[in-house]
């Protein structure tokens, strides 16, 4: 078995320097030839684009997040101040802060089956929507979220 194994690491051992004097005998020199380069080329060109694509995809998901949290924050601050800054009443209100144009609507609930005597006595439920719509400048398209909330009126 130690012969079989000798014989077989000085065959490797001969078979492996012979290498380099057969290539310089063929006239080959060490070194990438021009397919392998414009290979590795590719390759390289291919992994620059997917990596720039991904990156890409990415920074317009944080822009459209930043957008739509800004305007989340927009309807929240309308919908907290309706009823506090003013009394609630049916209507529509409008305005725009920043890059954020909102309108809020406010609407009796029950207004039909409600007398009017009952609404100045008792509490009166009202229904509040804030809608806020913006541009998103990374996609260019017009945006809007809405949210929508039950408010309830103590009578004076």
């Amino acid at each position: 078995m130690c012969a079989l194994s000798d014989t077989l690491s000085d065959t490797l051992s001969d078979t492996l320097s012979d290498r380099p004097r057969q290539a310089l005998a063929a006239g080959r020199e060490d070194g990438f030839t021009l397919m392998e380069t414009i290979v590795a080329l590719i390759i390289f060109v291919a992994c620059y684009v997917l990596i720039q694509q991904v990156l890409s995809l990415g920074w317009r998901g944080v822009s459209a997040s930043q957008g739509e949290l800004g305007a989340l924050h927009v309807a929240q601050m309308r919908l907290a101040a309706a009823g506090v800054e003013a009394p609630l009443a049916e209507g529509q209100q409008s305005g725009s802060e920043d890059n954020y144009q909102w309108v809020l609507d406010v609407r009796r609930q029950n207004a039909e089956s409600e007398s009017e005597s009952r609404a100045k006595t008792h509490a009166s439920g009202y229904w509040v929507v804030v809608e806020v719509s913006w541009r998103d400048e990374v996609t260019r398209r017009n945006r809007a979220l809405q949210l929508k909330t039950l408010k309830v009126a103590l009578p004076k």
